[in-house]
């Protein structure tokens, strides 16, 4: 077995691990986060990045477990004397989610299904680069601070068994760099601030909704603002469902679901979404 190091011990991180575990030998973790560092996952240490360490673990190679910043980790290996040849991007899923978008817009239009798009949480846009490019002819909604978690929330997220979770996270983005990824910008309504606070006085009918908030308090409001205004036939999904790194998640979702019990909800495939219908 190949002896593999993975940079990166988040959701990314884990589901990399899952993915390679039977097949290769995974001697140690690296992480930039110092309140990771000196964990172990499953037994296997969580080490700062340092060329000596590198050099003592004599690995095969190294995958880089990162949706965000992986160039900034290859070039931080670069300099740690790490080449090309024992660097590994991480497995990604299938992209699962382009083809539902798309023909989910196909299916509201045949079924005459009305409503806006939202999007709640947006970061660099990329998800909601797809709405808008399947949705184009209708209004979407994007919520996000665009500077990353807030600390109104962290207590919260920390009394729900999320450790990780740091105000700011999340916080290399900008309104500039959502907008340039649109292709039907004029339909696009930023609001930009903290959730819920944002969606205050909202007088609109939506029939799809993204929430990818992470943390559990803002999703709990997402969730609750949004449901009386669902078109029938529409669809909420719901980000990191299936991760570990947001329990909150899984928790407030399924607190939604047993006090709406008329609603049924389901894995999209992607991993880490559920989509909750029956509105």
């Amino acid at each position: 077995m190949d002896k593999v190091i993975i940079f990166g011990c988040g959701s990314t991180g884990l589901r990399t691990y899952n993915q390679i575990k039977n097949c290769s030998e995974v001697i140690a973790f690296l992480d930039n986060d110092e309140e990771r560092t000196g964990s172990t996952i499953e037994g296997i240490p969580v080490y700062e990045p340092q060329s000596e360490l590198i050099k003592q673990l004599d690995c095969d190679y190294i995958v880089i477990a990162s949706v965000y910043g992986t160039w900034q980790i290859k070039e931080q290996l670069y300099k740690m004397g790490v080449t090309d040849e024992k660097i590994r991007m991480y497995m990604k899923t299938p992209d699962v989610l382009t083809p539902f978008l798309k023909n989910l817009a196909e299916d509201f239009k045949e079924e005459h299904i009305s409503g806006a798009c939202a999007e709640v949480g947006v970061f660099r846009g990329e998800t909601a680069q797809k709405i808008n490019r399947f949705f184009p002819d209708r209004k979407l909604h994007l919520y996000d601070t665009f500077e990353g978690f807030s600390e109104k929330d962290i207590e919260v997220e920390y009394s729900v068994g999320s450790k990780q979770a740091k105000a700011g996270q999340f916080s290399d983005t900008s309104l500039q760099i959502v907008m340039e990824n649109m292709e039907a910008p004029e339909n696009v309504i930023i609001h930009k601030g903290y959730f819920p606070d944002t969606a205050a006085g909202l007088n609109e009918r939506f029939c799809f909704v993204r929430i990818d908030l992470d943390l559990y308090a803002p999703t709990k409001s997402a969730l609750e603002i949004f449901e009386p205004l669902m078109y029938k036939g529409g669809i909420i999904l719901v980000h990191d469902y299936f991760g570990n790194q947001y329990p909150g998640i899984k928790k407030i979702v399924k607190e939604f679901m047993v006090k709406h019990s008329k609603l049924s909800k389901i894995p999209i495939g992607d991993t880490m979404s559920i989509a909750i219908m029956g509105f």
